[in-house]
């Protein structure tokens, strides 16, 4: 497991994107109002729909910075565990990284480790690409935060008129 920073960052940046998005959306689910239960379907519908991008815009920056850092971090160590024989077959890795993910979500009490599973999932799936990742790729991940935003937001804005 060679360690290249360049198209590492790209799939790191991509991992976030996608994690973060489906983050806003499962936690919206799961808290879709933290002060007042829903009286109907359609009401709890309608409070996940308004908290998504308030889900979304606080935890895009955390898993951007934190859980590609942490996540850099965590394929750092893996990779020199590997170089000295410590790891040496492809499903511990994969275990101990996801060990780590784990770890460092903990911090960040049972959101964190939610968050940092579902990081931890997406990128073993982008890393499973043959070609590397490239800053273009990046640049398309950050569509996909971007249109969840616009598209809840104007439909709520459009709900209210």
């Amino acid at each position: 497991m060679s360690f290249r920073i360049k198209p590492l960052i790209a799939r790191k940046v991509i991992s976030a994107c996608l994690s973060a998005c489906l983050f806003a959306i499962l936690f919206a689910l799961a808290e879709p109002n933290l002060w007042v239960d829903p009286q109907s379907i359609g009401g709890y519908f309608a409070d996940v729909w308004k908290v998504i991008p308030v889900y979304l815009i606080v935890s895009f920056p955390v898993l951007l910075l934190y859980g590609s850092l942490t996540s850099l971090i965590s394929d750092y160590i893996v990779a020199n565990l590997a170089r000295k024989q410590a790891l040496n077959r492809p499903l511990t890795k994969k275990v101990f990284l996801a060990g780590l993910h784990l770890l460092f979500g903990c911090i960040l009490s049972y959101i964190g480790i939610l968050a940092a599973l579902l990081y931890f999932l997406f990128d073993l799936w982008l890393s499973r690409r043959p070609q590397p990742y490239r800053a273009i790729h990046a640049l398309i991940g950050f569509c996909f935060p971007l249109g969840l935003y616009l598209v809840t937001v104007v439909t709520l804005w459009i709900a209210e008129r």
